[in-house]
């Protein structure tokens, strides 16, 4: 299993737990975003604009008081995944929820999320240092020191050679955690995010009048080719459950 898959049925799993969808809504409340999210791709932009904005400024200027919002943001979502025992590698798809029209999207990818590159400059913060933040988090996890001297090649044959003693420093830090692929997880939040759709995008070009039957129809053209009006059913049921919607 990749690390990206890991992270996603980790997440799935967390979102499944009571209270998970309310402590998101909670964040949104918190940091002055909409109760459903952006709800276009501009939106969503800007807040990464003017997240990107403070950083410039408080670089500039070294004023910690431009980036609080962004400092009291990144650490109540450090808090949010350790009460959900979710790596702080999870956090681009928890940002993408709390941020996009509650499209909950498992299948989005962030290459090598397991790991972060620091020098012996990073600044050691939460915003600026990815150790900190996973020292913040509670995670698990091996330092590996590269000389400026070594290669490419260097730097793998050594992880190769080593990988055992780095398995074992990793099982130093407690229990290893045993992930579980689950059945249907990514076909379930399409059908769902399909439908809480708003009428005028679900019935587009589409007669009928039940909206079981068009998520199913819609479902199978994307590749769910056992999906049905009953599965359909079945599964928004379950989701509205978990979320307590």
């Amino acid at each position: 299993m990749s690390s990206d898959d890991k992270i996603e049925e980790l997440v799935y799993k967390a979102s499944l737990r009571k209270n998970f969808w309310a402590d998101i809504k909670k964040l949104r409340i918190a940091h002055s975003i909409p109760m459903d999210g952006y709800l276009n791709e501009s939106e969503n932009t800007g807040w990464y604009v003017k997240r990107g904005g403070m950083f410039a400024e408080y670089i500039l200027d070294l004023d910690i008081n431009v980036i609080k919002p962004v400092i009291l943001f990144d650490d109540a979502l450090i808090s949010f995944l350790e009460k959900y025992d979710l790596p702080i590698s999870a956090d681009y798809l928890i940002i993408n929820y709390i941020l996009n029209n509650n499209n909950f999207d498992l299948s989005l990818r962030k290459s090598q999320a397991l790991f972060a590159v620091e020098n012996k400059n990073s600044h050691g913060d939460h915003l600026l240092g990815n150790e900190a933040q996973w020292k913040a988090r509670g995670d698990d996890y091996v330092k590996l020191l590269i000389h400026n001297l070594a290669s490419k090649e260097d730097a793998l044959e050594f992880i190769e050679k080593n990988w055992g003693e780095v398995k074992r420093h990793m099982r130093s830090g407690g229990k290893q955690t045993r992930i579980r692929k689950s059945n249907n997880k990514v076909r379930n939040e399409f059908i769902y995010n399909l439908w809480m759709s708003p009428d005028d995008k679900l019935f587009t070009d589409l007669k009928d009048s039940r909206r079981d039957i068009i998520v199913a129809r819609l479902a199978v053209q994307a590749g769910y080719t056992k999906v049905t009006p009953e599965i359909v059913r079945k599964v928004v049921q379950d989701q509205k459950k978990s979320r307590r919607v």
